[in-house]
């Protein structure tokens, strides 16, 4: 049987890569928000001040530079908003779901707005999903997030807020419960796992290299 050598199989695996069809990754930006600090109505239960937001949105392409804030929801490719507890988590790949990521168009809420800097990072966004108070789901909750945060005059009964982010958790029932946090956090771009075909592709070489390897050690003479 033939043995190559180290520089015969690193030839062939790049031939491999090269054959191997190129399958792009979505552009992902994921956002943790702050801890909740204000309970703004309800009897807010007594963790609510671990509790956050937690939301991704994708894109077929990284976003681009020096953008306005516009409304991007055409162009998503995906999203998901949930809360670290678990009180809810809606997700555009799940068919009960995927409707939810609505704004509040009656008070000038975007579903989805964005802003970048001249490196493409997110510097100001509006994301918002209000499947109660819009689709009329009543027990539905409802997410918001305002990076940076915003003055909000008809806030905390009456008396103002800066509002970052916030959830009303079960809306319209004796439960409901409205938190916000007035810190905003970050939009990050996260690292595209690699595509199932270059992870095999990779997998594959290592084997042939092991197992050659292995047989021309066991020809070597003692």
């Amino acid at each position: 049987m033939r043995i190559y050598s180290r520089a015969a199989l690193s030839s062939i695996l790049l031939l491999m890569g090269m054959a191997v069809p190129s399958v792009k990754a979505d552009a992902i930006y994921d956002y943790t928000g702050s801890t909740f600090t204000l309970c703004t109505y309800g009897p807010c239960p007594a963790n609510y001040t671990s509790d956050y937001l937690i939301a991704s949105i994708s894109f077929s392409a990284p976003l681009g530079d020096s953008m306005s804030l516009t409304d991007e929801l055409p162009t998503l490719t995906g999203w998901t908003i949930g809360d670290a507890l678990g009180n809810f988590f809606y997700s555009s790949s799940n068919p009960s779901t995927q409707t939810y990521l609505t704004g509040f168009p009656a008070n000038g809420a975007p579903a989805l707005a964005l802003s970048t800097d001249i490196n493409g990072n997110i510097v100001d966004s509006d994301m918002s999903a209000f499947p109660a108070e819009v689709l009329g789901i009543v027990g539905a909750s409802e997410a918001f997030i305002f990076a940076p945060a915003v003055n909000v005059q008809k806030c905390n009964g009456g008396a103002g807020c800066v509002l970052a982010s916030g959830v009303e958790i079960n809306w319209g029932l004796s439960s409901e419960w409205d938190a916000i946090s007035s810190t905003a956090s970050q939009w990050t771009e996260a690292s595209a796992a690699p595509e199932p075909s270059t992870t095999a592709l990779v997998s594959l070489g290592v084997a042939i290299l092991l197992i050659a390897m292995s047989r021309k050690r066991s020809l070597s003479p003692l």
